[in-house]
């Protein structure tokens, strides 16, 4: 089977409000500070013209490269950092989506009795996921005694509980130290007894889901969106410059 992951209408309209209020803001912040840079420079530079008499034209060319430049390289820096925090929300908002899905059919399985040690391929499960899901770079599940289960990457899928001893809890320790929060996700795996047919209000904790968000993809996207705000402000800069040549 296959899933299908929407976000409303207002989600998306409410991102773009907000992405194009923050950017009319920053054009404006950028606009200002470039103006009054500008005329502090040109005050400096006219009281001493007045002074030798003549008019700094090249002096002048000099200060307007440099304000245009530099208000461009704060917009385009700024930007990439919003493109970042922006393009982060959204992932996590997607991989949290797909493990509450995937907590959601584990903690079913608890309603049938099985326990979360015996959960049969569930290892293929969680590579299926992970090959569908390229921001995805672990998903690990861990028993209530931090024991790591079931893990898959971008390289495998392992049930983790048939290696041999020690292993799997030393591959646990290098996925901690490799994550960083800001790119985990976790949630817990919660067990409702089943009594008579009833649910009971006694719910146990049996483990939880940790999925982490691949650092190597989000820098790519940075990095080409760096690359062409790059290329923009040379571009800019190499037409300013031919232009007061002229």
């Amino acid at each position: 089977g296959s899933g299908i992951i929407t976000f409303s209408e207002g989600q998306i309209k409410s991102l773009l409000v907000s992405v194009q209020k923050k950017s009319i803001r920053l054009i404006l912040a950028v606009l200002a500070a470039s103006t009054l840079l500008l005329l502090l420079l040109f005050s400096l530079f006219s009281i001493q013209a007045l002074g030798q008499g003549t008019f700094p034209k090249r002096k002048v060319s000099i200060i307007m490269l440099f304000v245009i430049g530099t208000a461009q390289l704060v917009f385009s820096a700024s930007n990439t950092n919003d493109f970042r925090l922006y393009y982060l929300d959204i992932n996590r908002a997607k991989i949290r989506t797909m493990t509450t899905l995937l907590k959601e059919d584990i903690e079913f399985y608890f309603t049938k009795g099985i326990r979360i040690n015996k959960l049969i391929k569930m290892e293929v499960a969680l590579g299926e996921i992970i090959s569908s899901l390229p921001e995805l770079d672990h998903i690990v599940i861990i028993d209530q005694q931090n024991k790591p289960l079931y893990m898959a990457n971008k390289e495998c899928a392992v049930n983790l509980q048939i290696l041999p001893g020690g292993e799997a809890e030393q591959l646990l320790k290098e996925l901690v130290a490799e994550t960083n929060p800001e790119y985990s996700i976790r949630l817990e795996l919660m067990n409702q007894n089943n009594v008579e047919g009833f649910i009971s209000a006694n719910v146990q904790k049996e483990g939880y889901i940790s999925t982490n968000l691949s650092q190597e993809v989000i820098r790519e996207k940075l990095l080409e969106i760096g690359l062409d705000s790059a290329t923009i402000l040379l571009i800019s800069m190499l037409f300013f410059g031919e232009l007061l040549i002229l």
